[in-house]
Protein backbone atom coordinates (compact mmCIF):
# COMPACT_ATOMS: atom_id res chain seq x y z
CA UNK A 1 0.00 0.00 0.00
CA UNK A 2 1.22 3.36 -1.05
CA UNK A 3 0.76 6.50 1.43
CA UNK A 4 2.98 9.19 -0.36
CA UNK A 5 6.38 9.44 -1.57
CA UNK A 6 9.69 10.28 -0.16
CA UNK A 7 11.82 12.81 -1.56
CA UNK A 8 15.90 12.40 -1.94
CA UNK A 9 16.69 15.31 0.24
CA UNK A 10 14.61 12.94 2.91
CA UNK A 11 11.29 15.15 3.18
CA UNK A 12 8.04 13.19 2.88
CA UNK A 13 4.59 13.73 1.36
CA UNK A 14 1.75 11.91 2.86
CA UNK A 15 -1.68 11.32 1.22
CA UNK A 16 -4.81 9.97 1.25
CA UNK A 17 -4.77 8.56 -2.53
CA UNK A 18 -2.09 7.83 -5.13
CA UNK A 19 -2.74 7.96 -8.44
CA UNK A 20 0.65 6.31 -10.75
CA UNK A 21 1.09 8.14 -13.68
CA UNK A 22 3.49 5.13 -15.31
CA UNK A 23 2.48 6.05 -19.15
CA UNK A 24 4.13 3.72 -21.63
CA UNK A 25 5.13 1.64 -18.55
CA UNK A 26 1.82 0.56 -17.39
CA UNK A 27 1.85 -2.94 -18.87
CA UNK A 28 5.06 -3.69 -17.07
CA UNK A 29 3.01 -2.34 -13.30
CA UNK A 30 -0.51 -3.68 -13.84
CA UNK A 31 -2.13 -6.82 -15.62
CA UNK A 32 -3.84 -4.67 -18.50
CA UNK A 33 -3.77 -8.30 -20.72
CA UNK A 34 -1.88 -6.82 -23.49
CA UNK A 35 -4.16 -4.00 -24.16
CA UNK A 36 -1.31 -1.36 -24.10
CA UNK A 37 1.48 -0.57 -26.64
CA UNK A 38 3.99 1.70 -26.06
CA UNK A 39 5.31 3.97 -28.77
CA UNK A 40 7.93 6.74 -28.69
CA UNK A 41 8.42 9.45 -31.01
CA UNK A 42 12.76 10.25 -32.22
CA UNK A 43 13.20 14.00 -31.25
CA UNK A 44 16.41 15.83 -32.22
CA UNK A 45 17.68 18.65 -30.70
CA UNK A 46 19.69 21.39 -32.44
CA UNK A 47 21.41 24.51 -30.93
CA UNK A 48 20.49 27.84 -32.76
CA UNK A 49 22.66 30.86 -33.07
CA UNK A 50 21.46 33.65 -30.81
CA UNK A 51 20.32 35.91 -34.02
CA UNK A 52 18.07 32.92 -35.61
CA UNK A 53 16.63 31.82 -32.21
CA UNK A 54 15.53 35.61 -31.51
CA UNK A 55 14.09 35.07 -35.30
CA UNK A 56 12.53 32.00 -34.36
CA UNK A 57 11.31 32.59 -30.43
CA UNK A 58 7.75 33.64 -31.92
CA UNK A 59 7.36 30.85 -34.38
CA UNK A 60 4.31 28.42 -33.45
CA UNK A 61 4.37 24.64 -32.90
CA UNK A 62 4.55 23.57 -36.38
CA UNK A 63 3.28 19.78 -36.75
CA UNK A 64 2.88 17.84 -40.07
CA UNK A 65 1.61 14.74 -40.22
CA UNK A 66 3.94 13.34 -42.91
CA UNK A 67 6.35 15.31 -42.73
CA UNK A 68 7.10 15.33 -38.57
CA UNK A 69 7.16 18.63 -35.92
CA UNK A 70 9.03 21.69 -34.66
CA UNK A 71 8.62 23.88 -31.81
CA UNK A 72 10.18 27.11 -31.38
CA UNK A 73 13.60 27.62 -29.89
CA UNK A 74 13.66 27.02 -25.97
CA UNK A 75 15.20 29.06 -23.30
CA UNK A 76 18.46 27.96 -24.48
CA UNK A 77 18.50 28.45 -27.45
CA UNK A 78 17.53 24.41 -28.56
CA UNK A 79 15.10 23.77 -31.33
CA UNK A 80 13.09 20.53 -31.18
CA UNK A 81 12.41 18.69 -34.20
CA UNK A 82 10.74 15.35 -34.44
CA UNK A 83 9.38 12.57 -36.78
CA UNK A 84 5.58 11.87 -36.44
CA UNK A 85 6.29 8.15 -37.12
CA UNK A 86 6.01 6.00 -33.70
CA UNK A 87 9.07 3.32 -32.74
CA UNK A 88 7.73 0.48 -30.77
CA UNK A 89 9.58 -1.87 -28.49
CA UNK A 90 9.24 -5.58 -28.53
CA UNK A 91 12.78 -6.77 -27.79
CA UNK A 92 12.78 -9.83 -25.54
CA UNK A 93 8.96 -9.46 -24.32
CA UNK A 94 5.53 -10.46 -26.24
CA UNK A 95 4.75 -6.94 -24.83
CA UNK A 96 5.90 -3.17 -26.38
CA UNK A 97 7.19 -1.47 -22.90
CA UNK A 98 9.48 1.71 -23.12
CA UNK A 99 13.63 0.90 -23.09
CA UNK A 100 14.84 3.44 -20.87
CA UNK A 101 18.20 4.49 -20.88
CA UNK A 102 18.80 3.90 -17.04
CA UNK A 103 18.24 0.05 -17.61
CA UNK A 104 20.70 0.39 -21.17
CA UNK A 105 23.54 2.31 -20.13
CA UNK A 106 25.32 1.75 -23.95
CA UNK A 107 22.25 3.74 -25.63
CA UNK A 108 21.92 7.16 -26.90
CA UNK A 109 24.47 9.31 -28.42
CA UNK A 110 25.96 10.94 -25.44
CA UNK A 111 27.46 7.42 -24.09
CA UNK A 112 28.86 6.39 -27.62
CA UNK A 113 30.70 9.74 -27.78
CA UNK A 114 32.00 9.39 -24.22
CA UNK A 115 34.08 6.42 -25.74
CA UNK A 116 35.51 8.83 -27.93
Amino acid sequence: MCVGAKSQDGSACFVNSVVPAVSAAADGFVDIEGQLVAKGRTVGHVKCEEGKREKYSEMPIVAHLEGGMISPPQEDGGLKIGAMEFVTNFEGTSMSLPRYTSENRGDGVRNRLKGR
